[in-house]
């Protein structure tokens, strides 16, 4: 617990005072990951694991994959491994929901599938770095130290490929691993990556020669056929990236891919403006797909502007995107964007904060500006954080001046909060009490 709790303690001092002399660097690492085994068999014994009604759960689930890591361990030590008896007795027990079958069933399909091993960091990595502008030579992946050497990337018409020599540490066992590897992006989705312990320098030298000067003339085929020999055996997809990288590779695969859908929705849009406007002046109701790509490319055309002006505190910053707001009201389209929703909840925030740290009529208007825009769309902007904003200058003292009032009005507070009165002192400036008051 000592060293989980605090990973910068030192291991070897620790193993010293337990162990009463120095261990070698081989004890070392067997003594840790004896620990981290032991640590694994206390967490597959985890309560709520056994409080569920299934053992598809996802509580369950999760303590499988403690009781695997306990079993890769034992692989490491060298030990017995428990695997196929392991299987025997989860095989006994049968899910309510008939398509997830038996337990053993469960933790081929949960718990394989998913599991971190150094090969499968390494892939990770090697696939990561193909779809990164920059590559950093060192760091941390999944509990994993790494080092890159001897890194080269080159892209040639749609195939990126990669060589590389990987060097890995467990960052619990101190474990150590070395890889060579070839990692290939061949465009969207398509990825792959083969590797092998690192075989030494002059070996990897030559493989990689070997495959660099077949970059240019070869076929795709052939590629794959010269990686996955000099390279493999161990092959990687797509579907092998850790949880922790999906989100970027995503990113830029949906966002590729989601350019290209707006370039069509914006020729089909412009193509057919004409006459999806006279339809709709002579009454039409516009066809569902019409509707689609108009709502899509206007959607996508306001938020650049929104985006652009973002930083913008003048009113008329603002013209464009009015336009574009008064063309959705007239011709009855809808923008349900949650990225625009964001956008707009952060520029009210915004605006709203640099109205009441300079207060006057004309800081004031782009903010209400903005939220009355939100208002015309349907956006159901969420407005929290402006309306505490306004509430916490009016708890100050600050006057509520007539812009002050309207602007607290739009982003739907309570009137007496701001209108001067006798039982209101907000006209001199409300206290803290007299909010309290007010909001009673």
């Amino acid at each position: 617990i000592e060293l989980i709790a605090d990973p910068t303690a030192s291991r070897e001092e620790f193993l010293l005072r337990h162990g009463g002399r120095a261990p070698s660097s081989a004890e070392k690492i067997r003594a840790l990951t004896f620990l981290e085994m032991q640590r694994s068999a206390m967490l597959m014994y985890t309560s709520c694991g056994w409080f569920f009604a299934d053992i598809s759960g996802i509580e369950t689930q999760q303590v499988l994959k403690y009781a695997g890591r306990v079993m890769d361990f034992q692989e490491e030590l060298g030990l017995p491994v428990t695997k196929s008896r392991f299987l025997e007795i989860l095989a006994e027990a049968r899910s309510n929901i008939a398509k997830h079958g038996t337990g053993a069933d469960i933790y081929r399909r949960f718990v394989e599938s998913v599991r971190v091993t150094p090969e499968r960091v390494a892939a990770h990595l090697g696939m990561s770095s193909l779809v990164e502008d920059e590559t950093e030579d060192a760091g941390l992946s999944a509990s994993y130290r790494y080092r890159r050497k001897d890194f080269q990337k080159q892209q040639h018409g749609r195939l990126t490929l990669s060589t590389e020599r990987l060097e890995l540490e467990a960052v619990a066992t101190s474990r150590r691993y070395d890889y060579q590897l070839a990692s290939m992006h061949f465009g969207d989705v398509d990825f792959y990556c083969v590797l092998k312990p690192f075989p030494g320098e002059e070996s990897f030298k030559a493989s990689a020669s070997a495959l660099w000067s077949r970059l240019r003339a070869a076929s795709l085929p052939s590629i794959l056929r010269l990686a996955q020999e000099q390279f493999g055996p161990e092959e990687y997809g797509l579907e092998h990236l850790l949880p922790a990288g999906r989100e970027r590779i995503s990113e830029i695969l949906f966002g590729q891919m989601v350019e290209r859908f707006s370039e069509e929705y914006a020729f089909l849009y412009k193509a057919n403006r004409r006459n999806i406007e006279m339809l709709q002046e002579a009454g039409f109701e516009l066809p569902r797909e019409l509707r689609a790509a108009a709502e899509f490319t206007i959607g996508r055309r306001f938020e650049e502007e929104m985006r652009k002006q973002g930083q913008q505190y003048d009113v008329a910053a603002y013209r464009k995107a009015i336009e574009i707001a008064d063309e959705v009201a007239q011709h009855e389209l809808s923008i349900d964007r949650k990225s625009v929703r964001r956008t707009f909840e952060e520029l009210i925030t915004r605006a709203v904060r640099f109205a009441l740290s300079n207060p006057s009529a004309e800081n004031l208007q782009p903010a209400l500006t903005l939220v009355q825009l939100a208002r015309k769309l349907n956006l159901e902007a969420n407005l929290d954080e402006s309306q505490e904003a306004v509430y916490e200058a009016l708890k100050e003292g600050r006057t509520a001046s007539a812009g002050m009032r309207g602007l607290a009005e739009a982003l739907g507070l309570a009137p007496v909060l701001v209108a001067p009165s006798e039982s209101n002192p907000a006209a001199d400036g409300m206290n803290a009490s007299g909010v309290e008051a007010a909001l009673r």
